[in-house]
């Protein structure tokens, strides 16, 4: 299960991990969350989609209360 159990909202660092439904980055904590169907992926400032995200990629992500993406902002 996804396990944001940091207290901050905002996570800046690398993504370690992308699949169908989840993205997890890397930084000063590594955080897990899901992607919903109101996460906004940004990639290189135009939208983008999960399957435009890759492992090693620069991204801030800001976790909505429902621990899920509220929107993730990449770069490569």
């Amino acid at each position: 299960p996804p396990t944001p159990a940091v207290t901050e909202s905002l996570i800046k660092g690398v993504i370690t991990a992308v699949d169908s439904a989840t993205v997890t980055i890397q930084g000063k904590h590594t955080v897990t969350a899901k992607i919903d169907g109101k996460t906004k992926i940004i990639l290189t400032g135009k939208r983008a989609t999960l399957a435009d995200l890759k492992v090693t990629y620069m991204a801030q992500g800001e976790i909505n209360l429902d621990e899920a993406w509220a929107d993730i902002e990449a770069s490569r």
